[in-house]
């Protein structure tokens, strides 16, 4: 991914919907996958899970809150 301060507007803006996109779809993944109730899965496996998912969520919505910061300032 092209560095946000370097972007055209346009190209922030198809960037952004494509990390909320990804974002949409990494909560659904996370409720599916530590939704299950019918598998058998220690519980650190789960944490584990847990973490990794909680970290990309953050990751994004960082990268999301930086591409909307700098179409804000190019408005």
């Amino acid at each position: 991914m092209e560095k946000p301060n370097t972007m055209e507007d346009s190209e922030l803006r198809k960037q952004l919907t494509v990390l909320k996109e990804e974002l949409e779809e990494l909560q659904i993944e996370k409720n599916f996958v530590l939704g299950q109730t019918g598998l058998h899965v220690s519980s650190s496996k789960v944490a584990q899970q847990a973490r990794e998912y909680e970290e990309d969520t953050i990751r994004l919505q960082g990268l999301i809150a930086e591409i909307e910061g700098k179409i804000k300032t190019k408005v």
